[in-house]
């Protein structure tokens, strides 16, 4: 790398108290060890200071939760932003405080608290073989998965309201277009297996839709991705489909991303909230989670490598966070807000029935006009 190129990296504060005096004097004596140009500044769009200046690294008064983005140009410029970064990630050395926090995208508003339920997509590769039997019998496994996908759709629509109901048509009518099938019994008739026709057929449309500009058209891509993964393991055998335990009341499902369906098929009582590192705020999921009241963030700033199955953690999805290990104090200000929300609740449910009257007794008509999503 030459002197002249800026390169550039990024941490979370995990530290609890953020990037205060003893964590900015740890980094900026670290960043001095090093000949590389440092600078750094507080998200996106804050602006650039000296990574070497105490005085000014303080100046930012970063809070925990917050992204410190760093530049470095130098001859030793990567080993600079690997060190410092480190030292972010370790909470800046300041002992045994292990809360971390993770920003997100309220899709749906809510408080809970939990622990944490972490789920990896099940992998779908060598589902059917790698060889094809004979054309007609890879039609044929085909057709069978198709028909045992469209009985599970329908038994979640029927379970599942009306709005689950039009959610779950859009996978239906695609199980019957044959615009959408053609492709993949073209590829079956040129010798390939049924899972590998179907996987690439609908993976290309799945990229043709992650691809739109449109959020919502994008964030279709997700009902097609369940509608692949739901057919694949219906052409699973039985040994490669693997079960997943129902957890124990109090769970926060952590995952890339949750499918429409996989959605249904949970039962949100025994749930505090999902988290997804993926995800999108127009998605089937969010509006079915806004219908539930199931708390949900998306695009959580973190990889699943970051935390451990089962560690406690608070879903914050009022102010867009994911805590991780809370704190004392942490989980104590989640006690107050949690009897504040139910309290709100509470007169909510009083006067939700009450007649709308001025105070001289005039009664009031309220309207709204919404827009269907």
């Amino acid at each position: 790398m030459s002197d002249g190129q800026v390169i550039s990296a990024a941490a979370v504060i995990t530290n609890p108290t953020g990037l205060h005096a003893r964590p900015a004097v740890k980094l900026t004596k670290l960043a001095k060890s090093f000949e590389a140009q440092l600078r750094l500044r507080v998200g996106e769009n804050g602006k650039w200071t000296d990574a070497k200046s105490v005085a000014r690294v303080l100046s930012l008064k970063a809070p925990a939760g917050q992204t410190l983005f760093f530049e470095a140009e130098g001859p030793d410029a990567a080993e600079a932003l690997s060190n410092i970064t480190e030292l972010v990630r370790r909470n800046f050395d300041e002992g045994s405080q292990r809360e971390r926090q993770f920003e997100g995208q309220v899709a749906s508003a809510g408080l809970g608290d939990g622990f944490l339920v972490v789920y990896s997509r099940p992998q779908m590769d060598g589902f059917n073989g790698t060889e094809a039997a004979n054309p007609q019998a890879e039609r044929k496994l085909l057709e069978g998965a198709l028909a045992r996908a469209a009985l599970q759709l329908e038994r979640l629509k029927s379970d599942g309201g009306a709005m689950a109901s039009e959610i779950l048509d859009f996978q239906l009518e695609l199980l019957r277009d044959s615009a959408l099938l053609e492709p993949a019994y073209r590829s079956i008739a040129e010798g390939k297996p049924a899972a590998r026709a179907f996987g690439e057929t609908l993976e290309a449309q799945i990229a043709d839709y992650r691809s739109a500009t449109d959020k919502y058209f994008a964030a279709r891509a997700s009902d097609l991705t369940d509608l692949r993964d739901r057919v694949l393991t219906a052409l699973a055998p039985v040994a490669h489909v693997a079960a997943q335990d129902a957890p124990a009341e109090g769970g926060i499902y952590l995952a890339d991303d949750l499918t429409p369906s996989r959605f249904l098929e949970l039962d949100w009582s025994r749930w505090r909230g999902v988290a997804l590192l993926g995800g999108s705020a127009a998605s089937h999921v969010a509006i079915l989670a806004r219908s539930r009241g199931v708390p949900l963030l998306v695009g959580v700033r973190a990889s699943l490598e970051d935390v451990v199955d089962g560690e406690t953690a608070v879903l914050d999805a009022e102010t867009g966070r994911l805590i991780v290990s809370p704190s004392e104090a942490t989980t104590g200000w989640v006690r107050e807000r949690q009897q504040a929300r139910a309290q709100r609740a509470e007169l909510d449910d009083k006067y939700r029935a009450a007649p709308a009257v001025s105070a001289g007794g005039t009664r009031v008509a309220v309207q709204i006009n919404v827009e269907s999503e």
